[in-house]
């Protein structure tokens, strides 16, 4: 077994807080239930997100941690899951999130979609304004010097929106974040995201800005409100060919009597031409 598959050592506790259970597992962390016990009975639940092991004597793995939890902690937004904490243990890199009771959007997709059912338009139309609303926030975030950092979120899609059981939408995991003062850089050739929610100009390599979030935003709002995948293939190659050239239907031609309103916001984030996209996520919150 290699570094790389060693299974990371159990443990129930980092700093001052108690892990209760496993969440989710990506490539980088693993995400815990916990909780955080004080004097006097005080005690707050949150979510703990813990480096793997292995990826802790990675230096370019730790540089992300730290990016993440470095520019994450500076944005204050409603619509965006807030860092609490960030801390070593013996080594092991953490950090501390709001506890979101919810579920992820890419899960109530997958659920009305088995029911072959269509989630309603005023649903898709609010969970994507609120995930604008914080994208807004992000990309109009400003440094120490008052100078905008140009963050880009990079991997807008369903898996990273959380749903709240209250209805609010809420944007996560800043981990490929790109933006001024990184301490990681991407390296040249290398694409970051998911590559259905991906814009033509990340896949030819070009250059993104917050453009490139706004296109991830139709292809979600496009696929919510339609029921079905936009750019779906076999393998990331295939699915990189149809969002470069693939057909884009008009929602109205889908559905009969589709808002020309809701329409017109989906269209105008999937323009190819990023100068012809909506060009702020505030633009599209407001439809």
């Amino acid at each position: 077994m290699s570094a790389e598959q060693q299974p990371d050592v159990q443990v129930d506790r980092v700093g001052r807080y108690r892990l209760l259970g496993e969440i989710a597992r990506g490539g980088m962390a693993t995400v815990h239930f916990a909780r955080l016990a004080a004097a006097h009975g005080f005690e707050k639940w949150v979510a703990v997100k813990l480096m793997h092991e292995h990826m802790s004597q990675d230096v370019t793995f730790v540089s992300m941690f730290h990016d993440e939890a470095r520019i994450v902690s500076q944005l204050n937004h409603p619509n965006i899951c807030q860092v609490l904490d960030f801390g070593d243990d013996a080594g092991r890199l953490y950090l501390v999130m709001e506890y979101l009771h919810g579920e992820t959007l890419s899960s109530v997709i997958r659920a009305a979609w088995r029911g072959g059912t269509r989630l309603p338009l005023w649903f898709c139309a609010r969970i994507i304004a609120d995930t604008a609303r914080g994208l807004h926030a992000a990309h109009e975030l400003k440094g120490a010097d008052g100078q905008l950092v140009g963050l880009v979120h990079r991997d807008v899609s369903p898996q990273n929106i959380m749903v709240l059981y209250d209805g609010v939408g809420k944007l996560m995991d800043f981990g490929v974040v790109r933006a001024e003062g990184r301490l990681t850089e991407t390296a040249a050739g290398t694409l970051k995201g998911k590559f259905a929610y991906m814009a033509p100009e990340q896949l030819r390599g070009g250059e993104s800005d917050k453009r490139s979030d706004i296109w991830a935003l139709g292809v979600m709002l496009w696929e919510m409100c339609c029921g079905e995948r936009l750019f779906r293939a076999k393998g990331e190659g295939q699915t990189a060919v149809l969002v470069l050239q693939g057909d884009i239907p008009d929602p109205r031609s889908l559905i009969e009597g589709f808002p020309d309103s809701l329409a017109d916001v989906i269209m105008g984030c999937l323009e190819r031409d990023q100068d012809e996209r909506i060009e702020t996520a505030r633009d599209v919150a407001i439809g």
